[in-house]
């Protein structure tokens, strides 16, 4: 409890502006100098404080003034969300949900489980999709903060699996899927794995690598699961596909505009902010002819290569089709 009395106390003299340091917290708490700075390193690593050091004002200052620290779970919190997390696995698969309340009373920290359960947001009709053997372990080595080991293909890509090892941070769902956001070591890289890719998964003895400060922010900086820089792009949808798509959030901060409203085709541009060029090549093919990317040109390539690639396959498909009549014939 006292060092969380110096945290409180450093927090709140960052946000009124006074500047605090390793010294000051030093001699207000009589405490050794190394312990000093220790805390201030639980603070911006551990825990995420926005701290950044003023070197001429000699202390540091918290760039977000609503930032407050996490209050530490009761059991009772705790129980809420298990019962939740089991209440969200019910809708999908009964049984699913009673290996959950086996897997929770086997751990012994019951609070990381919970946290990490209180993560899995599943509300996807498509979860039976994914391997038990998987989803379990998964959930059970993260609750025990350990790296994994599985073999891995992605569902939208040809070629062979290979083997993975990866520090699992959490498990997010979007469009449908449920997605592992994780530290790959082969790559040394934060990484996003489609759960539906996975299989013979096993847990190691390692310990996991930590979840960044920014990880879970990101998703709501771009449109899709990330892993890259944010960037912008703009697209124009005509058609009926345009009034379709406009009651579609992409991301929270798209921008939509109608244009050629004078006339009986008006389309609709829209800017949003992507990360994953593949993902949004794979949402803009739906539309067919009545999609042009304005920018950036490399999406605009990249969806003109997968329209070629789709023309090709259905002319070999064709002539394929074609020599198989002639030969009935």
């Amino acid at each position: 409890m006292r060092q969380r009395t110096r945290f409180a106390w450093f927090i709140d003299r960052a946000r009124t502006g006074h500047h605090p340091n390793a010294r000051k917290l030093e001699h207000k708490f009589s405490v050794s100098s190394s312990t000093a700075r220790r805390d201030i390193d639980v603070l911006r690593g551990d825990l995420g404080a926005p701290l950044k050091y003023r070197r001429s004002l000699r202390g540091y200052d918290l760039t977000d003034r609503d930032w407050k620290l996490p209050t530490e779970a009761t059991p009772g919190e705790i129980a809420v969300a298990i019962a939740g997390a089991r209440a969200l696995l019910a809708r999908v698969d009964v049984q699913l949900a009673g290996r959950l309340d086996a897997l929770v009373a086997r751990l012994p920290e019951i609070p990381v489980a919970g946290a990490q359960l209180r993560a899995l947001e599943v509300s996807s009709t498509r979860t039976h999709l994914v391997d038990d053997d998987v989803l379990l372990p998964l959930l059970e080595a993260s609750a025990a903060q350990r790296r994994v080991r599985f073999l891995y293909l992605s569902p939208w890509q040809s070629g062979e699996a290979r083997w993975r090892e990866v520090s699992p941070w959490f498990v997010h769902h979007h469009d449908d899927h449920l997605y592992l956001h994780g530290q790959c070591h082969e790559s040394q890289e934060g990484r996003v794995f489609s759960l539906a890719g996975m299989s013979k998964l096993e847990r190691l003895t390692v310990l996991a690598k930590r979840e960044p400060r920014d990880a879970r922010s990101r998703l709501e900086r771009s449109m899709g699961v990330g892993t890259g820089e944010p960037r912008w792009a703009t697209v124009v949808l005509r058609g009926h596909w345009a009034k379709w798509v406009k009651s579609e959030i992409w991301h929270s901060s798209q921008e939509d505009r109608w244009l050629n409203t004078d006339t009986s085709a008006p389309a609709l541009e829209r800017r949003f902010r992507f990360e994953l060029e593949d993902e949004v090549v794979r949402r803009l093919m739906a539309g067919g002819g009545d999609i042009e990317v304005r920018s950036p040109l490399s999406l605009r390539r990249a969806l003109q290569l997968a329209f070629a690639a789709g023309a090709e396959r259905n002319e070999i498909e064709s002539t394929r089709d074609s020599s198989w009549a002639a030969s009935k014939d």
